[in-house]
């Protein structure tokens, strides 16, 4: 093993280095003294630097030849000052790159126990310092760094690369076979640079990485012809902006991370792993052929249970050809990742792993080109569907990022119950946990959708339904609504945004060119001053589309959508498309509580309802209530689907494919006490065209819930079941409106209670006369119930017991 020579000269303090201008010109060569070089990039204070391509730096006076594993010792710091090629290194001390002239630091892994510098906050590295780490799976490493790694155990990595534009946007289309590039605004790339160009169409494939020939101003001529046409102007849709622009990204950086070459073939990349206790600061850094495929926990760069890492961050990075996500906190809290880019990479990219994370801040990063690994090579089954920003505990801050282009999702809220993994406790739940912050981030161009705010991993990482339910301090009941706020989500295959859960909030979106905008799987949640578009001048097909285009589709609820703009559903969206809709494959209960309010729509087909289809009871049971006639009838109408259980008495839409109601609905809720084989029936009174059969709730088949007009006489049966017990639940919108519903095949003695107490029983022909009572026909068995809410209650909870 090769030493640093001891020297019997005491330690001095020395002078902090001046700072230098950020720039990216090749700096003059440095006088140097034999065995020193007192020319330092950081602000440390140490009195002797030895030089690596000094004899007398090393305990035999020889420097280590090729091959050899090396060790810095903890009182050392040696400046790099030519190009090395070492098996393995292990920094005790202080290893530092000499900003004199190029280098190339080749070796199978670096172990930091002391620190590790390139440059520093204050003074750039103005050269190209490149590490390339080499070997194979098999290889091992001897210092314990994993094979191909830059590990930080406990010291401190800094790595801060020429300060340059991360990404900017296009100003003009950029066609294809073109080779030039109009930008928003001069850069200070130049010529032999790469960059990526995101996709700006339904395909994430489209994105491509191309060279830079020339630069002029705000012009780029490139080494090559583009491959695919992108979007490059601004768009003016009903006095609204509308900005579909391709991002363009920078790749190349002075400082490198790389794996060799091989490393294309194998995918068997370079990564970076920052400990508890050790820290990082990287900046101006380029990352390239790096993660390894299908290997937990080698990432590209990776905070691994490093609990409190205030004040470390990862700004102005490149990450490019990554076989295994992007950058991962890990464990890890209060981490600041800030303007990188991360494109081309396989699974999940930028990654907060447990669901323990808090506090971390992600601004303006870009990443585009998320795959999908090959199954056999998934770390979670959710790479299956990666998202460029996957997000396992809300209490983050995410602001003006940009996902553009993914085989799965955009950005991802994926909360677990519990976090999990090395994580695992039982003292927080992330989908209880407030929003920190969610503000003017951008998805685009994403094969499954923008924003979706569902699903999260389970201890064995498989994925189960997630209710974002946030609240104060964890206290049920003290809802603590988590707004979404500045979304803008355009060229989606699916959805801009998805939220399941409750007292969640849309905020100031905008939404276009997706097949729906938007959709709650939700409770009190609302849209809110959205601007949503059908279709914009950036005209293409959507590859995945399965049904109609809409703006936003009803779903659960209760939801709301108010103040919003809806502009371009018509013919040019696409046959049949509409502003809004009901979602059109739902089995599942739906309110009969969701609203608009202030809403304008600039040739827009304001609404359509599906057909009611059999399979998907909520098509029987959607109902939709304009508050202020922004449909153009009166305030408070309603929308109900053609379904004759709901119409009567209504005034039919025909290009709609509804009806307008004046007289309120509300929801029927039947739950029996034992499960119910064929759902239920309901009818009005005479009216057997309006049948209408339910089928009982998938999660638990003892009850079932359907749509039905206040006021109106109802039939209700359970077929193939004659319960035990019988309990009916509805909410009234006016107190003096009556619940009148007839039960058949009732037997025997029977007790009826609302809310626990008792409900005068009546004979059958008095009932006409009785608003709180019941009746029963011993002969048919029918049991009839006309009830008023209870005094303080907008509700009616009625139990039917007996002998069945």
């Amino acid at each position: 093993m090769f030493l640093p020579r001891t020297t019997p000269v005491a330690l001095l303090l020395s002078l902090l280095t001046a700072c230098l201008p950020a720039e990216r010109s090749l700096a003059p060569s440095d006088e140097q003294e034999h065995g020193h070089d007192h020319r330092h990039n950081l602000t440390t204070e140490e009195a002797i630097v030895y030089r690596w391509s000094d004899p007398e730096a090393w305990i035999d006076g020889v420097v280590p030849p090729p091959g050899a594993n090396v060790t810095i010792p903890a009182d050392r710091h040696v400046m790099l000052d030519r190009n090395v090629s070492v098996r393995q290194l292990l920094v005790n001390g202080t290893l530092e790159f000499s900003d004199s002239s190029d280098l190339e630091l080749v070796t199978r892994s670096v172990t930091v126990q002391g620190a590790f510098r390139i440059g520093a906050p204050e003074q750039r590295h103005r050269h190209r310092a490149v590490i390339t780490l080499v070997g194979t799976a098999a290889d091992g490493a001897h210092f314990g760094a994993g094979a191909k790694g830059l590990i930080v155990t406990s010291g401190s990595l800094e790595l801060h690369g020429q300060e340059v534009r991360s990404w900017t946007q296009l100003v003009e289309h950029a066609r294809a076979g073109s080779a030039e590039l109009v930008l928003r605004e001069p850069t200070d790339w130049r010529s032999g640079d790469r960059l990526a160009i995101s996709a700006t169409g339904y395909n994430p494939a489209e994105s491509e990485d191309v060279v830079v020939a020339e630069v002029a101003g705000n012009r780029v001529r490139l080494r090559q012809p583009l491959r695919h046409s992108h979007w490059g102007v601004l768009q003016t849709i009903a006095g609204r902006q509308l900005d579909e622009r391709a991002q363009v990204a920078l790749l190349s950086r002075n400082v490198v991370i790389q794996g060799d070459a091989d490393s294309e073939a194998s995918g068997f990349g370079a990564h970076v792993m920052v400990h508890p206790g050790a820290t990082a600061h990287i900046e101006g850094a380029e990352f390239h052929r790096v993660g390894q495929r299908g290997v937990v926990g080698r990432y590209p760069l990776h905070w691994h249970l490093a609990g409190d890492a205030s004040g470390q961050y990862a700004r102005n990075n490149a990450v490019w050809h990554s076989y295994s996500r992007c950058m991962t906190i890990h464990g890890t809290h209060r981490v600041t990742l800030e303007a990188n880019v991360c494109y081309d990479h396989e699974g999940h990219g930028f990654f907060l792993e447990d669901g323990i994370e808090r506090g971390n801040v992600l601004v303006r990063n870009l990443g585009m080109r998320t795959r999908a690994p090959e199954a056999a090579q998934r770390l979670l089954p959710s790479d299956a569907q990666p998202a460029t920003f996957w997000v396992s505990n809300p209490d983050n801050d995410l602001h003006d990022n940009v996902a553009a282009g993914s085989d799965g999702f955009g950005i991802w809220y994926s909360l677990p119950e519990y976090p999990t993994g090395l994580s695992a406790t039982r003292s927080v739940r992330p989908r209880q946990v407030p929003l920190r912050r969610f503000e003017n981030n951008e998805a685009h161009s994403n094969v499954l959708g923008g924003l979706w705010v569902d699903e999260g991993v389970d201890a064995s990482g498989r994925l189960d339904i997630a209710w974002y339910e946030p609240t104060e301090r964890g206290l049920p009941g003290a809802p603590a609504p988590a707004l979404f706020r500045g979304l803008v989500a355009w060229k989606n295959q699916a959805l801009g945004a998805w939220l399941r859960g409750s007292h969640l909030r849309l905020v100031d979106a905008v939404l276009a060119d997706n097949m729906s905008g938007a959709s709650f799987a939700a409770s009190e949640s609302t849209l809110e001053h959205a601007f949503v578009v059908g279709v914009s001048d950036n005209v293409g097909v959507n590859p995945g589309a399965w049904s109609p285009v809409r703006g936003f589709w009803f779903y659960d609820g209760t939801v709301g959508v108010s103040e919003s703009v809806f502009a371009n559903f018509d013919a040019r969206a696409g046959l049949n498309a509409s502003a809004l809709g009901f979602h059109p494959v739902n089995p599942w209960p739906i309110s009969a509580d969701n609203w608009l309010h202030a809403v304008r729509f600039v040739d827009a087909i304001p609404v359509v309802f599906e057909p009611v289809n059999d399979a998907f009871d909520a098509t029987k049971s959607a109902v939709l209530i304009d508050r202020d006639g922004s449909l153009g009838d009166a305030p408070n109408a309603v929308l109900v689907p053609d379904s004759p259980l709901l119409r009567e008495g209504c005034q039919r839409r025909s290009s709609w494919n509804a009806f307008t109601c004046t007289a309120p609905f509300t929801q029927l809720v039947v739950r029996a006490d034992a499960p119910l084989p064929m759902g239920i029936t309901v009818q009005r009174v005479g009216r057997p065209e309006s049948l209408t059969r339910i089928a009982p709730v998938r999660y638990d088949p003892t009850f079932a819930t359907v749509t039905v007009p206040q006021g109106a006489r109802l039939d209700v049966t359970t077929p193939g079941l004659v319960p035990h017990q019988l309990t009916l639940a509805a909410t009234l919108s006016d107190v003096g409106t009556v619940l009148d519903v007839t039960l058949p095949q009732w037997r025997g003695p029977l007790i009826v209670e609302q809310r626990g107490r008792a409900v005068e029983q009546r004979k059958l022909s008095d009932l006409h006369d009785c608003v709180s009572c019941w009746g029963f026909d011993p002969l048919t068995g029918a049991l009839r119930l006309r009830l008023l809410p209870e005094s303080g209650h907008a509700s009616i909870h009625v139990t039917v017991s007996g002998a069945g």
